[in-house]
């Protein structure tokens, strides 16, 4: 799925852009390792609590991915052996 121009935040997740939209904005990804699957569950809860905040939210093992492209989730997780998390926020 590509992931530009990467940066580290404070919480060691990596932020980066996936891409631009034919608008021009860009979409972004925040990838996550969580120390632990307790920890994971509980970023996925966070995660969900906005309604279409993330748009696409991928997990497998200890990590999440949080996706502002709706188009990449399912290629995402196939790509990185994980899931696509079903909610109903949208």
């Amino acid at each position: 799925m590509g992931c530009f121009q990467r940066e580290t935040t404070s919480t060691r997740s990596i932020k980066c852009e996936t891409g631009k939209l034919g608008s021009g904005s860009t979409n972004c990804a925040v990838l996550t390792l969580h120390p632990t699957h307790a920890r994971r569950d509980a970023a996925l809860r966070e995660a969900i609590k906005c309604r279409g905040v993330p748009a696409e939210l991928v997990t497998a093992g200890n990590w999440t991915v949080n996706l502002c492209d709706t188009t990449l989730g399912a290629k995402a997780a196939r790509d990185l052996g994980g899931v696509v998390v079903a909610y109903d926020g949208r």
